[in-house]
């Protein structure tokens, strides 16, 4: 948003000024709603439809929707490497958790041939 110097202005027209600005903290809360860590392309859309709202209600200013558009461009082009990532380790887990579950069975396979010997 444009700002003013706030002495150049006079008590009137600087309440007018203050009144006109949203919150940063709620704009900022509804901006991100329903967003999370922005890591799905779902996630990043829904930021954008808040971008278009907040937009439409002249609420932001259009420069930073144009900087938030820029920037959620650029996370939609990192989602399918950031899928990638999150797939690759759940599938280690995976791994790492049917070989502990083998083990385990094996062992007691074991404990229990030697008990019947």
């Amino acid at each position: 948003m444009l700002r003013v110097d706030d002495e150049a202005l006079c008590p009137y027209h600087l309440r007018l000024t203050q009144a006109s600005q949203p919150d940063p903290e709620a704009l900022a809360a509804e901006l991100l709603a329903s967003t999370g860590n922005l890591n799905t392309a779902d996630r990043v859309n829904a930021l954008l439809a808040n971008v278009v709202k907040q937009l439409a209600r002249q609420r932001i200013d259009r420069r930073d929707a144009l900087a938030i558009g820029y920037l959620a461009q650029l996370l939609l082009n990192i989602v399918p490497g950031v899928q990638k990532e999150y797939q690759a380790i759940r599938a280690s887990e995976a791994r790492q958790a049917l070989r502990k579950s083998i083990a385990q069975s094996q062992a007691r396979v074991r404990a229990a041939q030697t008990q019947t010997a």
